[in-house]
């Protein structure tokens, strides 16, 4: 069983292009922020070319090391029949201002996810 089973999610906090940000709490009242990410099919098996597994490792890496200055990762796990939706609308920037490539990414990440 993982830790994030026994997580219980609260109110929303943020939006990200790679994921949304909510409160959390674990059984002993301990209070977390709790991302929700979407990642392609290709990108579930563990691999450095992909961004949600350098995030990982990078928070595994450096978070644990240096802890005021990098975000901890406490735990991770992609939930096939997640429901989540992300939502883009509201952001400061267009599809437009990023390069041709990221915008192709993150439109096929907005339409093919598995988390």
């Amino acid at each position: 069983m993982s830790k994030l089973d026994e997580i219980t999610i609260g109110k929303y906090i943020a939006k990200g292009m790679m994921g949304t940000i909510f409160s959390a709490t674990d059984k002993e009242g301990n209070k977390y922020a709790y991302k929700i990410g979407k990642i392609l099919p290709r990108e579930v098996k563990k691999s450095l070319k992909s961004e949600y597994w350098r995030e990982n490792d990078f928070a595994k890496n450096l978070g644990n090391k240096y802890p005021d200055q990098f975000m901890y990762l406490y735990d991770s796990k992609i939930e096939n029949n997640c429901k989540h939706t992300q939502n883009f609308s509201g952001f400061d920037f267009t599809m437009n201002d990023l390069p041709k490539a990221q915008q192709t990414y993150y439109k096929k990440l907005a339409k093919k996810s598995v988390l």
